[in-house]
């Protein structure tokens, strides 16, 4: 009978284990862990380049220690001297590679003891659990990298404790740019709002993990690595095409630039160093090369996904680790079988790319909000103020503004028959690109509330004013928002307002207690179209009285619209058509407070 066997599923390609092509892999981080030194040193100051080192070094003993202490465990007198044994099983266990890239998937601002403790779980839980180096399923340093994230996670700091985020400029409202897209939904294609240029996310001056920022040097070493076939360069590809098809399917749905927003999305945290450093692993990924294009294409998908469906800003290293489990089963399925059905496989890759590219898509599109923001009408309308603005979307100073064009907005403002605002409405190209309409989108409904919550004159008296009140103000939408406040400023500028009151007692009360009437009068055109009593809770004295006002206030009320402001001012005494029967004197009240307005109250 003859057996026939296989190395566990473990047990990946023996290239694995090849000294030489370790070191090379070492020393290609070591160049970006280098550059990242001196980018901190230069730009924020020696102590973060220091910190850099510190973070090294911590990571690189920690693990080496490790690895004597597994090896001294594991020591039988049979494997001869102590010291060899030890210094043998060390070696071959490349504690460097796990230390050099854990240190450089976590921010300058890690403290000591986390570093530690991510090195230690890396390399005696994940990489030992399995037996060792060649032997692990799980990449050590993403897992440890999420074991940190999910145990230290607030000490996770991209500036140096004691420090201020203030004091890094690429921060934005003190946050890094991966967590600072995430907080805007990703769907942007514009870094307008954000504190670095697409320039400085592409070269990697900006903050972020400490080697994960610099995507053109990673993309040109990832590139020579796989050149010198010192990794598989089919993860890396499958793994980044499958992102960008996707984002640009996204893109598309949203309404965005979607070249922009696939080229941001892929080029901000760590999927660029992630394709190119840790997918690649041949220990923990499939041997065939079938099974590494696909791993590629299963760790886009679900960096897309848990990016945009989960609070985590990141998916990379999750990713990683989802799909090092499915390793030894794609494995099983792939093993032996490598050119036979080729265009199957190639099917299969192109339909779970179509799938994410129509599932993610969908997604978005689905979640898109209407083109137009309103909040529900509360009453029919008596009166419709309409309006319009035109403006750049943004000015040619900004080195962000890319293509600088004019947008027009128009907004339609609801009045009851009090002129008193129930509704607006605002329609057109309120927002330009993903960043902007995020944040409109996610604001307008608040925004219009406060200016619902606003009466005519108040509006009309933003226009004197610097800048927007907080409440009316969008952070990172300023020209869409002012773009606002000018189109209801041309909706109300039909409409003068005009206040005034009138102080008197009641004939024959004993009391003599003096009552006041505040009205605001609004005319359009020569006319008075209407009146608002600010103080309604005095208008009457007793029951009697304030019943006989509400029964005959709307008959008064349409009779002063028929008055121009002239022939009212011409009234010489208080008319009968005026006045209400058993609430004389509050309409009397009424009448001389309208006059004092339109005489003596001015333009509100």
């Amino acid at each position: 009978m003859n057996f026939v066997t296989s190395p566990g599923p473990y047990l990946r390609d023996a290239k694995a284990s090849n000294a030489m092509k370790m070191l090379i892999y070492t020393i290609a981080l070591g160049v970006i862990w280098m550059t990242s030194m001196v980018y901190y040193d230069v730009v924020i100051g020696v102590e973060y380049s220091l910190a850099i080192f510190t973070i090294m070094m911590t990571a690189q003993l920690t693990t080496l220690l490790a690895d004597m202490l597994v090896a001294v465990l594991r020591y039988q007198p049979s494997n001869g001297r102590m010291l060899p044994f030890v210094l043998e099983q060390t070696k071959k266990n490349y504690s460097y590679v796990t230390a050099t890239l854990f240190a450089l998937i976590i921010p300058v601002g890690t403290p000591a003891f986390v570093v530690i403790m991510g090195s230690l779980f890396s390399t005696l839980v994940v990489k030992y659990t399995f037996g060792g180096f060649g032997a692990n399923i799980f990449n050590p340093a993403a897992l440890g990298r999420i074991f940190v994230g999910l145990a230290f996670g607030s000490t996770l700091l991209p500036y140096l404790p004691g420090d201020s985020s203030l004091m890094i400029p690429t921060l934005t409202t003190g946050a890094t740019i991966t967590t600072a897209l995430n907080n805007s939904g990703w769907l942007v294609d514009s870094l307008n709002g954000f504190n670095v240029t697409l320039n400085q996310l592409l070269l990697g001056t900006y903050t972020g993990a400490i080697g994960e920022t610099f995507s053109i040097l990673i993309l040109v070493i990832g590139i020579s690595l796989s050149f010198f076939k010192v990794h598989n360069w089919r993860p890396t590809i499958f793994f980044y095409g499958t992102i960008f098809f996707t984002t640009l399917a996204m893109g598309s749905m949203a309404g965005i630039n979607p070249w922009m927003f696939s080229l941001i999305f892929m080029s901000s945290g760590s999927i660029i160093f992630g394709g190119s450093f840790m997918l690649t692993d041949p220990v923990t990924s499939p041997t065939s090369n079938f099974g590494k294009a696909l791993i590629g294409i299963l760790a886009g998908i679900f960096v897309v996904f848990i990016r945009f469906q989960s609070n985590n800003p990141e998916g990379v290293a999750y990713a990683i680790v989802f799909v090092n489990m499915l390793s030894p089963l794609i494995d099983k399925f792939t093993v032996g079988s490598i050119t036979q059905h080729m265009q199957r496989k190639w099917g299969i890759f192109a339909g779970l790319v179509a799938s994410s590219m129509v599932f993610h898509g969908g997604l978005v599109y689905a979640a898109q909000p209407s083109t137009s923001s309103s909040l529900p009408d509360i009453i029919e309308p008596y009166r419709v103020l309409n309006g319009t603005a035109t403006s750049l979307n943004c000015s040619f100073e900004d080195p962000d503004c890319l293509e600088a064009e004019e947008d027009t907005i128009a907004t339609t403002i609801d009045l009851n028959e009090y002129y008193q605002i129930t509704n607006i409405d605002v329609t057109g190209k309120v927002a330009t690109n993903g960043f902007w309409k995020t944040t409109w989108n996610a604001n307008i409904d608040d925004i219009l509330a406060s200016y619902q919550a606003l009466s005519i004159d108040r509006i009309q008296q933003l226009d004197t004013l610097s800048a927007l009140p907080d409440d009316l103000a969008l952070i990172g939408a300023t020209n869409s928002a002012e773009r606002l406040m000018d189109a209801l400023l041309d909706a109300v500028k039909t409409i003068d307002v005009y206040e005034g009151s009138f102080t008197s007692d009641i004939p024959d009360d004993p009391e003599a207690i003096l009552y006041t009437m505040n009205v605001k009068v609004y005319v359009e055109n020569g006319m008075i179209m209407t009146f608002d009593i600010t103080n309604p809770e005095d208008i009457a004295t007793s029951a009697f009285y304030r019943n006989n006002w509400n029964e005959g206030f709307e008959a008064l009320l349409e009779t002063y619209r028929g008055y121009t402001v002239e022939d009212f001012l011409a009234l010489e005494d208080f008319p009968s058509d005026l006045s209400i029967l058993g609430a004389t004197v509050s309409a009397e009240r009424l009448f001389y407070a309208i006059q004092d307005a339109l005489v003596n109250g001015g333009q509100a």
